[in-house]
């Protein structure tokens, strides 16, 4: 890398506005590069393969082998496995909104999507090049209480169990333990759709054609989409892709009580409706069409700042915004170079 003084100097020289032009360009780039190293959680060392044959992970320093670091599967994009393409796209837009606030450069963020169809994101894993797979999996809770344990059957528990018995994991989700290109995540809420926080919901209802579902927010929430911290917990534990069936409704009351106590007054009259509470199926598509470029691109990102205001929300989303630029690292304007 060069040093930040040499650049400097060279910019006070007299060139050619094309060389200044290159030399601005490089300028930007390390700083966004001193960024992105300063705020590593973890250090790499490369050391001769004599030395360090494989890899370790000593806290936050990684020491890898200079022939393992070489290989073509450590060099390109990490993989981002996740049931669809519009679940990643999701993703992007959200942490590229945390990226922002805290900052970080979002162009450092480089991944290419691998889809798992639902129940074989395990066989796409294992699909993937053997140890050390540099990737993120992401896969939905599914149930009211932390991971793991993962509900038996469901998506997330095949797939974590395959990423333990593939020495990928030790057990506990966020960036891997034992393998030091690879993260397990599961979504801050239920589903993937539990990602679309109130307000973003909100003003997609302003301009579609389901305003009329609305009304299932309403009654459920009667300040919709200014929640109380109780009905963001349940906004995160329903389950608003399908609506929450009654066995699984009194699961989630169960919870609540378990961990706060008996709902607030205020709220019991309206426990009722939580069980119809969901999005419109084409909410996520609708959002990730017109994140950008788009005349919606601007109370989108109004919504979504809103929806962040919320601690648990966005350390919700933070968490998987942290493991992406960790495990993701790279430049994806490199290819234009």
């Amino acid at each position: 890398m060069i040093p930040r003084r040499e650049i400097v100097e060279l910019l006070g020289m007299d060139f050619s506005q094309s060389s200044k032009a290159t030399l601005n360009y490089i300028s930007t780039k390390l700083s966004d590069y001193e960024i992105a190293a300063n705020l590593s959680r973890r250090v790499l060392t490369v050391c001769d393969h004599s030395v360090e044959p494989k890899y370790q992970i000593v806290g936050r320093n990684v020491r890898i082998s200079s022939r393992l670091l070489s290989l073509e599967r450590c060099v390109t994009k990490a993989f981002f496995l996740a049931e669809n393409l519009t679940d990643i796209r999701l993703i992007r837009v959200l942490c590229d909104t945390i990226f922002k606030i805290e900052p970080y450069p979002s162009d450092l963020i480089c991944f290419r999507p691998v889809l798992g169809g639902g129940s074989t994101v395990a066989d796409a894993l294992e699909n993937e090049d053997p140890v050390p797979q540099k990737g993120i999996v992401l896969c939905d809770r599914d149930k009211e209480a932390d991971v793991p344990p993962f509900a038996a059957g469901t998506t997330g528990e095949i797939a974590h169990r395959r990423a333990i018995t593939l020495a990928l994991l030790s057990g506990p989700l966020g960036w891997s333990d034992i393998s030091p290109m690879f993260g397990f995540a599961a979504t801050w809420g239920r589903t993937l759709e539990n990602y679309v926080g109130p307000n973003l919901l909100d003003y997609y209802f302003s301009v579609s054609t389901s305003r009329n579902q609305r009304k299932l927010l309403t009654d459920a929430f009667p300040k919709f989409p200014n929640l109380s911290a109780e009905e963001w917990w349940f906004w995160c534990i329903l389950n608003l892709k399908d609506g929450t069936k009654p066995p699984t409704l009194a699961k989630v009351l169960d919870e609540f009580k378990t961990r706060f106590g008996i709902p607030p007054k205020a709220q019991l009259p309206f426990l009722k409706y939580y069980g119809a509470v969901k999005i419109p199926g084409d909410t996520i598509d609708w959002v990730v069409n017109n994140a950008a470029d788009s005349v919606h691109s601007k109370k989108i990102a109004q919504a979504i700042e809103r929806d962040l205001r919320h601690p648990e929300y966005f350390e919700g989303i933070r968490l998987l915004a942290t493991l992406l630029r960790e495990v993701a690292a790279g430049d994806r304007r490199a290819i234009y170079l």
